[in-house]
């Protein structure tokens, strides 16, 4: 049972997660379609190719997820080793958790018995 003086902080914490992670890459993904198209493609000669906003949110949306998901492969091939030397150097502790993995596995399985 959650004790009284722990919900708030659990509550906030789940709506930043939740606002950060969802709720503000679906709103912003929403904003910049429509000001992409309104004040811009509406009045030029891209009118023809996308006469309404659904045609221009479905090819938009489909180019962003395939850019989206190229640059996560190039910075997990490229940059994620530097993201985690950055991390690892701002909490040790988890050096030495990797480093001792094993004798932590196995001294939890002695607790088990």
């Amino acid at each position: 049972m959650i004790k009284i003086s722990r919900i708030f902080p659990r509550i906030w914490y789940y709506f930043r997660a939740g606002n950060a992670i969802y709720v503000a890459l679906f709103l912003s993904l929403l904003s910049n379609i429509i000001i992409i198209y309104q004040l811009y493609l509406k009045n030029t000669w891209l009118a023809e190719i996308f006469p309404n906003m659904n045609i221009f949110a479905v090819v938009f949306t489909t180019g962003y997820i395939t850019v989206c998901i190229i640059a996560g492969i190039i910075h997990k091939k490229w940059f994620l080793e530097a993201d985690m030397e950055i991390a690892t150097s701002k909490t040790p502790q988890i050096v030495l958790i990797l480093k001792n993995q094993e004798e932590i596995k196995r001294k939890l399985e002695e607790l088990k018995k």
